[in-house]
């Protein structure tokens, strides 16, 4: 598991697991403590290509876990899990065996 500390007003925590993944998802756990705040989710390769995007409205305060699935298996490699909520994005490394 990864752990990426934010400290806005809105996002306290973003995790991702497994890490590394196959490729077929990657689950997303934040903290959030604000309803309402739209959050888009997206994983990246190396080359900055999108590969997967998705906006969701965060419901409840505190932890939320969001499962994110590729359209596509990912092939092997390195991309990056990036949450953006408020226009602010935090980002976090993944590894896809």
């Amino acid at each position: 598991m990864v752990s990426v500390d934010v400290t806005n007003n809105a996002i306290s925590t973003i995790n991702i697991f497994p890490n590394p993944g196959n490729g077929n998802e990657v689950n997303i756990i934040y903290s959030d403590n604000n309803t309402g705040d739209n959050i888009t989710f997206s994983i990246t390769d190396l080359t900055g290509r999108t590969v997967s995007q998705t906006i969701v409205v965060n419901e409840l305060k505190g932890t939320n876990i969001y499962k994110l699935v590729p359209p596509n298996t990912l092939p092997t490699g390195m991309y990056f899990v990036t949450a953006l909520i408020n226009n602010n994005p935090f980002s976090i490394k993944m590894i896809v065996n």
